[in-house]
């Protein structure tokens, strides 16, 4: 998520991650448009989501 973006604050989306029990990650430059802003560090992120535990 990005922790700078004009459109949504980062903070509407904590609400949700406490109830799904999910982590919240924070990018901290990147506005909305995330993946365009930030590929590595979002790719990277989806990455970590999919490798299995352990």
């Amino acid at each position: 998520m990005a922790a700078a973006p004009r459109l949504a604050p980062y903070t509407m989306s904590e609400r949700p991650a406490r109830r799904l029990r999910a982590a919240l990650r924070l990018q901290g430059t990147a506005g909305h448009d995330l993946p365009l802003d930030d590929a590595a560090w979002a790719c990277d992120r989806v990455a970590e989501w999919l490798m299995p535990p352990g």
